[in-house]
């Protein structure tokens, strides 16, 4: 997840939150609240959230979803880091291009292209 302070504002795909569902699972605007039942700041969420950075440990994530103000609480398996930053730089890189599109500059397209092949490759290598 992408988050500020405690706010998630992307759900990065291929990331464990992205497998919940939808509707009834972690989403944009929802306030994470509590990790493995701790409560949490903005300055400790992403930290509480990576743990050891262990991948395949579980952690539970408690929300309070914008629509409704229900608390809800999810099991995730974290998963490597290397392999989620890659899958939101390639998103970031693709909303990038797509602002780029509406305002075409040679130069930085070309860079937003070789730095999006360039992800593309890291992820399927």
């Amino acid at each position: 997840v992408v988050l500020d302070g405690q706010v998630v504002k992307l759900i990065v795909p291929g990331s464990p939150a992205s497998r919940i569902n939808h509707g009834q699972g972690i989403e944009q605007d929802d306030t994470i609240t509590h990790v493995d039942g701790q409560p949490v700041t903005e300055d400790t969420v992403a930290d509480m959230l990576r743990g050891d950075d262990m991948p395949g440990t579980e952690v539970d994530v408690t929300i309070t979803k914008k629509q409704g103000g229900n608390s809800l609480t999810f099991s995730l398996t974290r998963e490597d880091m290397k392999t989620v930053l890659r899958y939101k730089n390639l998103l970031l890189i693709v909303g990038h291009l797509h602002i780029e599109v509406s305002k075409p500059n040679k130069e930085r397209l070309a860079s937003l292209v070789s730095d999006l092949d360039s992800e593309i490759k890291e992820i399927i290598t």
